[in-house]
């Protein structure tokens, strides 16, 4: 069926033109597909010999139609003709663009859409023309084409890549009558470039702060069109993967922005990334920066020596530091003059301490006797600090030194002054306080039984001190088992005895007593009483005092002409 643009269409065609036809024709025009019911139109067409034509009135909405033509002739014969079906279309197709909006930034393959019309006539298929610069009388640079929606009239196309600029946008539709709709031009900005110099400054890669609220900071594009607003994600660990534990949003200010992270992180390790778009969808996304957040310090302490201890000249330092993430290696020991860390620092000594255990020991130069107080030091990446509690301790490099013994007759009856008996004891003084163990191994200094054998040799008999078994001498005098370590310079026994004895050391560790206990041959003491004399006394070096200088040896005798037990 045809398609026409007017809505008075002229009817024409042919008739008959022999003798006796009718010189003018009826013509019936109907609403729809067939020449039935009532015609919208009845005309009267008069033939030119065997042509007519005739004009359609009065005007015809648009719509399909069928016209149906009559000839009769004077006998009263009827000629039909065929039905013949047209459209009447006057109206234009109606297109629009709704997408991209006049002026709009857009990227550089931005989806144009908008709706076409569905009318009965109206073309399947959209026209889009693309044109450089802010009209249509710049230069074409693509023509798409694309296939409208019959039921909504919706249409969408996606140009090939444009290059950054402006451009206008026009569509078209034909229909069947040979109209054609045009949209009205949009011009819109086509952007493809993602905003430039977008990163972050702070923190920087690898860096431990010492603060949990750090703030975030960095550069951003600042090009027309680029976003006011980042969004900046902060991660927990070292990629910048699953689900974000903060969301930010840093509003710049020219290129520069920042944005504290709010709540405060617990320490650990963190990685933030910043994102900036641009009106036309363009998306910066900047390298992930891995950080540490450590608020706090280090661990340190000293083990070693402990508060109030006597250390020797030369005491090793040993302790625990730090060894989390962050920590650093180097241990910073302090030396102060006195009892408290406002003397003077005398040595300043570093080490590093176990990457594993913490532990860590340093060796200070000579310390002469004297109090001091040590400090250990350590920090962290972040800046903090940490020291251990103050340890104050004395030093001794000085060598005790025995003085003289003395004796002692025994309490509780029957003693004989100038006679062995059970009771009487014997001092051994030095002059700083002692390790008892040094002296008997495992000793603590309280009462231990011992044995004391005097030494026949004449007018100067001695003395040998053994442990409990009587089979080995104890660190305070020399000689063996069976020779002298004592002599006193007269006569005691007639042959050797050996006592039972008890040993202990008095409260300020300074002198060891041995009293006497029972006798093994108690016929081989003289009566006595003995003659004044002066005891010599063989020192053992064995004995240490607390720090370990061992004592002086040689012999200490007596001067005050005494008569001993």
């Amino acid at each position: 069926a045809q398609w026409l643009a007017t809505a008075t269409p002229a009817i024409s065609g042919t008739a008959g033109n022999a003798t006796g036809d009718d010189a003018a024709l009826t013509v019936n025009v109907y609403a729809g597909a067939t020449a039935t019911g009532v015609p919208v139109a009845v005309l009267s067409a008069v033939r030119t010999g065997a042509a007519w034509t005739v004009p359609v009135a009065p005007p015809l909405a648009d719509g399909q139609y069928t016209a149906q033509a009559r000839q009769g002739d004077a006998s009263g014969n009827v000629t039909t003709t065929a039905a013949r079906s047209f459209f009447v279309d006057t109206t234009t197709p109606v297109v629009s663009i709704s997408a991209p909006t006049a002026s709009q930034r857009v990227g550089a393959r931005p989806p144009i859409s908008g709706l076409a019309g569905i009318l009965s006539g109206d073309g399947a298929t959209v026209t889009v023309r693309i044109y450089a610069g802010a009209s249509t009388g710049g230069t074409l640079r693509q023509t798409l084409t694309a296939p409208r929606n019959a039921v909504s009239g919706a249409w969408t196309v996606t140009p090939a890549t444009l290059t950054d600029g402006t451009y206008t946008a026009q569509a078209s539709q034909p229909d069947s009558a040979g109209h054609t709709g045009t949209s009205a031009p949009v011009t819109f900005v086509a952007d493809g470039t993602p905003p430039a110099g977008v990163a972050i400054t702070a923190p920087t890669a690898n860096q431990t702060l010492p603060t949990a609220t750090p703030t975030i900071a960095g550069t951003a594009g600042n090009a027309t069109g680029d976003a006011a607003s980042l969004t900046v994600n902060l991660y927990a660990g070292a990629t910048a993967t699953g689900a974000p534990t903060r969301v930010l949003t840093a509003t710049r200010s020219g290129t520069a922005w920042s944005v504290p992270v709010g709540a405060a992180l617990a320490d650990g390790q963190y990685t933030v990334q910043a994102k900036q778009s641009d009106a036309s969808g363009n998306t910066t996304t900047t390298t992930a920066v891995t950080f540490r957040t450590d608020t706090s310090a280090p661990t340190v302490t000293i083990g070693a020596p402990t508060a109030g201890q006597f250390v020797a000249g030369r005491p090793p330092i040993s302790g625990t530091g730090g060894i989390l993430a962050g920590d650093n290696a180097l241990i910073t020991v302090r030396i102060y003059a006195g009892s408290t860390t406002t003397g003077a620092v005398l040595q300043t000594l570093t080490t590093n301490r176990n990457a594993g255990t913490g532990a860590w020991t340093v060796t200070p130069a000579l310390l002469v006797s004297g109090t001091y107080t040590v400090t250990a030091t350590q920090t962290d990446a972040a800046g903090n600090t940490a020291v251990s509690a103050p340890i104050t301790f004395t030093t001794d490099s000085v060598k005790p030194t025995a003085l003289a013994l003395s004796t002692a007759n025994g309490a509780g009856g029957g003693q004989v002054a100038g006679r062995l008996d059970s009771g009487d004891s014997i001092s051994f003084p030095y002059s700083e306080a002692m390790d008892p163990a040094s002296i008997l191994a495992g000793w603590s200094g309280a009462a231990t039984p011992v044995n004391a054998r005097f030494i026949d040799a004449g007018a100067n008999d001695g003395l040998t001190l053994l442990n409990a078994g009587a089979t080995a001498t104890l660190g305070i005098a020399g000689g063996t088992t069976t020779t002298r370590g004592v002599r006193f310079g007269v006569d005691l026994v007639s042959a050797n005895v050996t006592f039972t004895a008890t040993m202990t050391l008095s409260a300020d560790r300074k002198t060891v007593t041995v009293v006497l206990g029972t006798p093994d041959a108690p016929a081989g003491i003289r009566p006595g009483p003995v003659a004044a004399a002066n005891s010599a006394w063989t020192i053992n070096t064995a004995a240490q005092d607390l720090v370990g200088n061992a004592v002086t040896g040689g012999t200490v005798t007596e001067a005050d002409n005494d008569r001993d037990f």
